[in-house]
């Protein structure tokens, strides 16, 4: 695999967060627990990942194998990021491991909320093919994620949304609208792109630009969603005709049969 690099700057500052992320593994400072399950070690590792679509992948692609290879039950949990800070500050943390995302890493990291690895015990991440740049202090990079542009099918006279332009294009494509809220950073590259700004100059952001652009279609955003499953629902319900969404999330409707593209 050939190296990965993320530019510091807009890594640090969240930029390029939303188009594309990484997911990062990190320990906290998590011991044993009293609700640990019965499995051939007397083992239980607990987990907080996105839950979800993603967190059944990663119970079939991850936690399962490493259970029959261990023995080890893997108990999957989904706490927020201010929870997780809040029992990790309590030093009463509910998990050993967290699933988050490298910006969040950084915010853990800085409020000194997760433990350093131990490389000389991970050797296997050295040959493992994975990105130095993705090696860090307190967690190790596992995924890249996307987010798009989701809509109804059924909507607009069967007329499809190609690029954001046509997201921002309320007279071509009515309806409500729905962005990512609180949940991650603002979609500022989105509202760059659909002001005409190329695909591969959208850094550093202007964000003045952006916030300009969003204030367009403020009145048709019906709201900014704050947890991954919500695009999904708010299309599945046309309550909004067009979103944002997780990539994964997205796949994962449509293979349910869900009217959205």
């Amino acid at each position: 695999m050939r190296d990965v690099g993320i530019d510091r700057r807009a890594f640090l500052s969240g930029a390029g967060s939303v188009a594309l992320g990484v997911s990062a593994t990190s320990l906290t400072a998590c011991e044993s627990r009293d609700d640990r399950g019965s499995t051939k070690s007397g083992k239980t590792l607990v987990v907080r990942n996105f839950g979800g679509a993603y967190g059944e992948a990663n119970r079939e692609a991850v936690y399962d194998p490493f259970s029959r290879e261990t023995g080890i039950r893997v108990k999957a949990v989904n706490f927020g990021h201010e929870q997780m800070l809040a029992q990790i500050k309590e030093d009463r943390p509910r998990f050993d491991v967290m699933d988050i995302d490298m910006s969040n890493l950084a915010r853990f990291e800085h409020e000194d909320a997760s433990e350093p690895l131990d490389y000389g015990r991970l050797k296997n991440t050295r040959n493992a093919g994975i990105a130095q740049s993705l090696l860090t202090r307190n967690g190790v990079g596992k995924s890249y994620w996307a987010s798009v542009l989701a809509y109804r099918t059924d909507a607009c006279d069967g007329r499809k949304p190609a690029s954001w332009a046509d997201f921002w294009n309320l007279a071509a494509f009515p309806g409500s609208r729905a962005l990512q809220g609180e949940v991650d950073w603002p979609e500022l590259e989105f509202a760059l792109l659909a002001d005409g700004v190329p695909l591969d100059r959208p850094y550093p952001l202007d964000v003045n630009r952006a916030f300009k652009v969003l204030d367009e279609i403020k009145g048709s955003v019906r709201t900014y969603w704050e947890y991954g499953a919500e695009p999904g629902e708010l299309l599945s319900r046309n309550q909004v005709v067009a979103s944002s969404t997780w990539a994964g999330r997205l796949q994962h409707l449509i293979e349910r049969g869900s009217t959205q593209g």
